[in-house]
């Protein structure tokens, strides 16, 4: 018998996205504390209080640090992939 998926309603977000929507339901009273939010979106309560804070992510904190641009690096990803289809 095949597989019965079912299609849900529910978005998928990334990471990041799920950072930014806890915090704007922060911001907008949805929630009316750190752990709520971060129970809503299953984020670790001190990542969400530390980007409450201010903190970066750890790609754009260390942006500085790398030799390759992101938009470089997407060029050279993108470079690759196209010599593997070959």
């Amino acid at each position: 018998m095949p597989k019965v998926t079912v299609e849900s309603n529910i978005p998928k977000f990334t990471l990041e996205q799920c950072y930014e929507a806890a915090l704007k339901g922060l911001d907008t009273g949805v929630f009316s504390s750190l752990q709520e939010a971060a129970d809503a979106y299953g984020l670790p309560k001190s990542s969400l209080g530390h980007r409450k804070n201010g903190r970066q992510t750890r790609d754009i904190a260390h942006q500085d640090q790398q030799i390759f641009t992101p938009a470089a690096e997407k060029a050279i990803v993108k470079w690759i992939l196209k010599l593997d289809d070959f």
